[in-house]
């Protein structure tokens, strides 16, 4: 594989071949749970309004999250249920 992720507020951009420039996995990921610098985050938020492909990606991760929460809370609120009984 030949991606190189990059560290700096400049070079938030990951080289996908055939893909061009893009975000990559990690710093989307990393961007949704807020571990981002204040300057990464910048850099990674000028190109996400205007790369649909990147918009596409963060949504699919957005969703996952989503998902992740509502099956974590699920078993909570059934056993609060449960318990109020």
């Amino acid at each position: 594989m030949g991606d190189a992720v990059a560290r700096s507020s400049e070079e938030v951009l990951v080289v996908n071949a055939g893909l061009g420039r893009h975000l990559s996995e990690e710093f989307l990921e990393e961007w949704v749970f807020h571990r981002l610098p204040g300057s990464v985050c910048a850099s990674l938020e000028e190109h996400l309004l205007v790369c649909p492909t990147c918009q596409d990606r963060l949504a699919e991760i957005d969703e996952f999250v989503f998902v992740l929460k509502a099956a974590f809370l699920a078993p909570a609120a059934s056993i609060s249920k449960h318990s109020a009984a």
